[in-house]
């Protein structure tokens, strides 16, 4: 149809069709030039022009919105040091966080460095990533050993993820956390393994693999390690840590943000142990030590 064409203060429009103008009371035959106020044609237009703007700004918001946030694994575990903890990874950064917040670890892009934070002390132990899987915190006692141990891959229904099981045989001969010998032999058990899971569906970036080495205190081990468990001979186990949940989800690009302000300390207990932890420990020593009146 060809383009209207306005003239003076009308428009003209030519139609191929039989039309009715309702406004003027004329019939305009096929081929005909009909008669628009110009009026009328300026209102539809800018109707026009609105509709496409409105358009345009319901796809461009939720396109800047995405840009806001990125895809994460967020893994829950529980472990015999700190009790829960959550990890967020992505490609570009890792963050661990304990304590109910209170202790967060992270390592993010373009420096990678990598900054344990207590957040009650305002105190921060700092380390370059190719440092970092030597001078790690020590967390959870991880043996290189395992990873000669026993091969074997299962799919977990729980995780809804691929694993790989190693498994090495002890005959008591290893003592994990929390497992004084003597609570052990009043029991009469003895250590008969200890097993390592990881989940090979959880991929990570060389980068992000260092700094589970040293969180870990582990080689890679071809996946998110997910469980360190000591076996005894009675079948029970006890779990230096464990994974209870593994989802990715998204989450905002400022979940890898480094703290800022903070006071940096050469030990690494400064930022492990918390002020209320240490009171109470001192609390406990000193119970024993009081000499007798």
């Amino acid at each position: 149809m060809p383009p209207a064409k306005a003239v003076g203060r009308v428009c003209y429009h030519y139609c191929s069709l039989r039309c009715y103008n309702s406004n003027m009371n004329v019939i305009i035959e096929k081929n005909r030039q009909k008669i628009i106020p110009q009026s009328h044609f300026c209102s539809v237009l800018f109707r026009n022009i609105l509709v496409a703007g409105l358009i345009f700004v319901v796809l461009l918001v939720p396109a800047n919105a995405n840009n806001t946030q990125k895809e994460v694994w967020v893994i829950k575990q529980q472990t015999d040091h700190f009790g829960p903890v959550t990890l967020y990874i992505a490609d570009d950064g890792i963050k661990f966080v304990a304590n109910g917040g209170d202790l967060t670890i992270i390592a993010c892009k373009p420096s990678w460095k990598v900054v344990a934070f207590n957040k009650p002390e305002n105190l921060a132990f700092e380390t370059s990533l190719n440092d970092w899987p030597r001078s790690g915190l020590k967390i959870f006692k991880g043996r290189g050993e395992m990873l000669t141990g026993t091969k074997s891959t299962f799919y977990d229904p729980i995780l809804k993820t691929k694993c790989q099981q190693f498994e090495v045989k002890l005959h008591g001969a290893y003592y994990g956390n929390n497992e004084p010998v003597f609570f052990r032999a009043a029991e009469k058990k003895q250590l008969a393994s200890m097993r390592l899971k990881c989940a090979t569906d959880v991929v990570m970036s060389e980068e992000v693999k260092k700094v589970v080495t040293g969180l870990y205190t582990l080689p890679y081990c071809g996946g998110f390690p997910t469980e360190l468990a000591n076996l005894t001979t009675d079948g029970g186990a006890t779990y230096i840590y464990r994974t209870l949940s593994i989802l990715k989800n998204k989450a905002d690009t400022s979940l890898f943000t480094y703290p800022t302000g903070y006071k940096v300390t050469e030990e690494r207990m400064d930022v492990l142990v918390s002020k209320k932890q240490k009171k109470r420990f001192e609390e406990f020593i000193d119970a024993f030590t009081e000499p007798n009146k």
